[in-house]
C-alpha cells in the first residue's frame, strides 16, 4: 500500500482548513481537511468514527473539488477524533487554482509517471506528453500554438509558404510537418528543432493560464505521435516562473522579513537547471543566515530581477523559506552547482553501471561512502554527496537508458541515509550484520580499482579525468588518506584551491601525522595568502619528517617572501 506521507513528499502540500461531511458506515461524521496534495489530504475527523487502513471512503470537498473515492493509509487517534491520511483513488485532476501547474509537473517527474496532461480552459486545451516524468512534448488547440503559426512568427516561414502548406494540409490531412519538410521548406535536420520550438512555445503559455481544469491521464504514449523529446521540468518551471511571475506573486511568495537556504532534499537540491548568469550573482547571498530583505540591498541586481529569481527557485524546490530558529544548511552554492557544471563523459557512464550493478552487494554504509564509525555530521554529508553524484536528473545528459539506473541508485542512497540517521535504527542494522564477516568490503574494492585508474590519469596530465577517478575511490572508501591526498593534489591542478584544502583537511583529520599532506596543504594556504596557517603547516610537516622537501621549499618561499619589502610610493 502506497505511504500518503510518502506522496504527500512527491506531491506539494497545501495547507488548508476546508469543513466537509463524510460518510462512514451509515453515518455522517464532521470533518475537517489539515493540508491536501494532488495525491491525496491530511483530514481531521470528529468523534470516533470506525476507520481503519485500507478502507474506502466517499469525499466530497466542493471547495477543493474533490468528488472521489478516497483510501485511509494511516490514523492517528486523539481525544476528540482521529486524524486520518487519505489517498485519492482514481485519475489526478483539478483546477489551477488550487494546485500550482509548478507543482504538478514536480511531482509527475518525482513518481516517475508516463501519461498525458491535459490543461483545459473554456476555449484551449494544451496537452502535455510526459515520459517516465520526463516532459517529451506539448500539443495545444490554440492557433497561436500551431506549428506554421510560430515558424511564421520566427520568420523560418515566409507568408506564401505558409499559406501554400496550409492548403495543402486542408486538401489531404497530411502531417504539417510533413509537408514542410516535402516542399523543402525546412530541412529533416531542422524538424526536430523546429518541434521542439513549437512545444517549448505551448508549454510557456500554460505558465499564463491561471483559470483551467486539468486531468492526467496515465498510461503509457501512443506510439508514433510525436517527436521525443526530453526536457527538465525543474529548468522550464524556473524560467516560466521568472517570467509569469506578477508583483503581487513576488511579494507574498518572498516575505522581505524571512531569510532563505537551500533545500535539505536533495532530490530537489540538484535539479537540472541552466541557471541564468545574473541569478549567479544573487545565489551567493543565500546561506539560510540571510534575510530576503538583506539580499535584496546586497544584490548587484534590481529588486524585481532579484524577488522574479528567487521566487522561480522558490517554485522549483531549490530554495525553501526558513522558520524562525531553524539552523542553515550549511552547503555553499558551489557545491550545488557542481552537478549541473561538471563535464559528463564515458566515465560516468561506466561508474554507474558499476554501482548500479554493485548496489544490492553494497552496505549502507558503503553505498554513502562511509566508515561504520561515522558520525551523524559525517552521515549527512556522505548523503548529500553521494545524491548529488547520482541525482536522476544527470539523465538529461546521458544516455537515455541511464533514467531507470540511476532512479535505483538513487533509491539505494535515501534508504541507506533513513537508516543510518536514526540511531535506533542503525543499531538495529549494525545487530544484523555483526554476525557477518567481510575481509574486504565492496566499497573498498571498487575504491582501490577508481584510485589506480586515477594515477595513470594523472601522471598523464588529464587532470580532469584524475580528480573524478580520486572523488569517486574517495567515495567508495573515505577513509583512505592517500585517496584523499591525491583527490587533494588534483583538485590543486585544476585551480580549484579552497575545495583541495578543504579535502586535505579531511584527510589530517584522519591522520594527523602524515608530513606530506601537511607539507601540501601548506602551499595551498600559500596560494590563498594564509601565511601564518601556510608556516605551521610547514613547521609541522618537517617536525613529522625532517627531510620532507615540500616542506622544506614553503619554507624558503615564506621567508623569502617575508624578506622582501616592497618600495615605498
Amino acid at each position: 500500500m502506497i505511504n500518503i506521507k510518502q506522496d504527500q513528499r512527491l506531491f506539494r502540500r497545501y495547507p488548508l482548513e476546508v469543513k466537509f461531511p463524510v460518510r462512514i458506515k451509515d453515518r455522517t461524521y464532521q470533518a475537517v481537511t489539515v493540508d491536501y496534495s494532488l495525491h491525496g489530504l491530511c483530514a481531521f475527523i470528529y468523534g470516533h468514527p470506525p476507520v481503519y487502513p485500507g478502507q474506502i471512503l466517499p469525499l466530497d470537498i466542493d471547495r477543493l473539488g474533490i468528488h472521489q473515492k478516497g483510501q485511509v493509509a494511516w490514523i492517528e487517534k486523539a481525544d476528540s477524533g482521529v486524524t486520518v491520511g487519505i489517498l485519492k483513488l482514481g485519475a489526478l485532476k483539478g483546477s489551477l487554482r488550487d494546485y500550482s501547474l509548478a507543482d504538478i509537473l514536480l511531482g509527475l517527474q518525482r513518481t516517475l509517471k508516463s501519461g498525458v496532461l491535459s490543461i483545459i480552459t473554456s476555449t484551449v486545451v494544451r496537452k502535455v506528453y510526459i515520459d517516465q516524468g520526463d516532459i517529451i512534448f506539448a500539443t495545444s488547440t490554440a492557433d497561436e500554438d500551431r506549428l506554421g503559426d510560430i515558424l511564421l512568427q520566427e520568420r523560418w516561414l515566409s507568408e506564401e509558404q505558409y499559406t501554400r502548406a496550409g492548403n495543402i494540409k486542408k486538401e489531404t490531412g497530411e502531417r504539417y510537418a510533413a509537408i514542410l519538410v516535402r516542399l523543402g521548406y525546412i530541412g529533416p535536420h531542422d524538424l526536430k528543432k523546429a518541434v521542439r520550438l513549437q512545444a517549448q512555445r505551448t508549454l510557456e503559455r500554460l505558465f499564463s493560464t491561471p483559470e483551467a481544469s486539468f486531468g492526467f491521464e496515465e498510461g503509457s504514449l501512443p506510439a508514433g505521435e510525436v517527436i521525443p523529446l526530453r526536457l527538465s521540468a525543474a529548468d522550464l518551471i524556473y524560467k516560466e516562473m521568472k517570467k509569469a511571475a506578477t508583483p503581487d506573486a513576488l511579494l507574498q511568495a518572498c516575505p522581505s522579513e524571512r531569510m532563505v537556504d537551500f533545500s535539505p532534499d536533495p532530490a530537489t537540491l540538484f535539479q537540472h537547471i541552466r541557471l541564468a548568469r545574473d541569478d549567479r550573482k544573487i545565489i551567493p547571498y543565500v546561506d539560510g543566515k540571510t534575510s530576503i530583505m538583506d539580499i535584496l540591498r546586497l544584490s548587484p541586481l534590481g529588486e524585481e530581477d532579484t524577488l522574479r529569481c528567487l521566487y522561480a527557485l522558490l517554485a522549483v524546490g531549490i530554495l525553501v523559506l526558513k522558520e524562525e530558529g531553524e539552523l542553515p544548511l550549511g552547503i555553499s552554492f558551489e557545491e550545488v552547482l557542481g552537478m549541473q557544471e561538471r563535464r559528463l563523459s564515458h566515465l560516468t557512464i561506466e561508474r554507474i553501471n558499476e554501482v548500479y550493478e554493485n548496489c544490492e552487494r553494497l552496505d549502507h554504509y558503503s553505498i554513502l561512502g562511509l566508515q561504520r564509525s561515522a558520525t551523524a555530521e559525517e552521515i549527512k554529508k556522505g548523503y548529500y554527496r553521494a545524491a548529488k553524484q547520482f541525482h536522476p536528473d544527470l539523465h538529461f545528459s546521458l544516455p537515455e537508458d541511464m533514467k531507470e539506473k540511476l532512479n535505483y541508485i538513487f533509491s539505494c542512497i535515501n534508504t541507506a541515509y533513513a537508516v543510518l540517521k536514526s540511531e535506533s535504527a542503525r543499531k538495529e542494522y549494525d545487530r544484523s550484520r555483526s554476525d557477518k564477516t567481510n575481509s574486504v568490503a565492496p566499497g573498498a574494492e571498487l575504491g582501490a580499482e577508481n584510485f589506480q585508474e586515477g594515477m595513470s590519469c594523472f601522471r598523464n596530465g588529464q587532470f580532469e579525468d584524475a580528480e573524478r577517478l580520486f572523488a569517486q575511490a574517495v567515495y567508495f572508501d573515505g577513509s583512505s588518506v592517500r585517496y584523499l591526498y591525491h583527490h587533494g593534489l588534483s583538485l590543486a591542478e585544476l585551480g580549484r584551491v579552497k575545495d583541495a584544502a578543504r579535502v586535505l583537511e579531511k584527510a589530517l583529520r584522519i591522520d594527523a601525522h602524515n608530513a606530506d599532506v601537511h607539507a601540501e596543504l601548506g602551499h595551498l594556504f600559500m596560494k590563498m595568502e594564509f601565511r601564518l596557517r601556510a608556516q605551521n603547516c610547514f613547521e609541522k610537516a618537517v617536525s613529522i619528517d625532517p627531510s620532507n622537501k615540500r616542506a622544506a621549499e614553503g619554507l624558503r618561499n615564506l621567508n623569502s617572501a617575508t624578506r622582501f619589502k616592497p618600495p615605498s610610493v
